[in-house]
């Protein structure tokens, strides 16, 4: 596709660019099918998303329905789904219900993973918890048993997101950005 020229308007002494409402419903009609990352016909759409959650190598894939409002910058991702290691768990601690309650205690349990189900792998139990990310990840849960037994249960995460307490983003620290950006720039010189 093409770009074409179209001058721009200067006022007050600066730049500005207004779009006519043809140019954005063109957009529009374009995108009216998109999820973010994900695109399939109109009638589906609520289907996929709430199948969900998704992941792509372990790491979670948020999928939104795109309105006219969405705004990159605006949208703070804060819950996002992680997969969660229990190692060690006891057996008698893999029960869908215990295993929801553990869950509960780290943010919204949502699902086991397959080996975690048909106790294949009893090295560990595995989960998807959605979790708020702008708090600190726990790396253990105290879970006590009906005898009054407690154990410091570790937890472990596939994949721990960056989040920048700064401008409120996963992806990203900003003084890590910093420091990088100071780093090259005392390279330069």
């Amino acid at each position: 596709m093409n770009l074409s020229y179209v001058s721009p308007v200067i006022e007050e002494g600066g730049i500005i660019v207004h779009l006519l409402k043809e140019d954005l419903e063109g957009g529009n009609q374009q995108r009216d099918k998109d999820l973010i990352l994900y695109v399939v016909v109109v009638p589906k759409r609520d289907e996929v998303i709430f199948s969900g959650p998704y992941t792509l190598n372990n790491r979670p894939m948020i999928i939104k329905a795109w309105t006219v409002e969405f705004d990159f910058i605006e949208e703070v991702l804060k819950a996002i789904p992680l997969w969660v290691k229990l190692p060690n768990l006891p057996l008698n601690g893999w029960s869908k219900e215990a295993l929801s309650r553990i869950g509960s205690g780290l943010g919204r349990p949502l699902c086991e993973d397959e080996s975690t189900i048909k106790a294949e792998r009893i090295s560990y139990a595995r989960m998807l918890v959605e979790k708020d990310v702008t708090r600190t990840l726990p790396s253990s849960i105290n879970v006590g048993d009906p005898t009054g037994k407690e154990v410091d249960q570790t937890v472990l995460y596939d994949w721990m997101p960056l989040h920048c307490p700064i401008c409120c983003q996963i992806g990203h620290s900003c003084p890590a950005m910093r420091m990088k950006q100071d780093a090259a720039q005392a390279a330069d010189q």
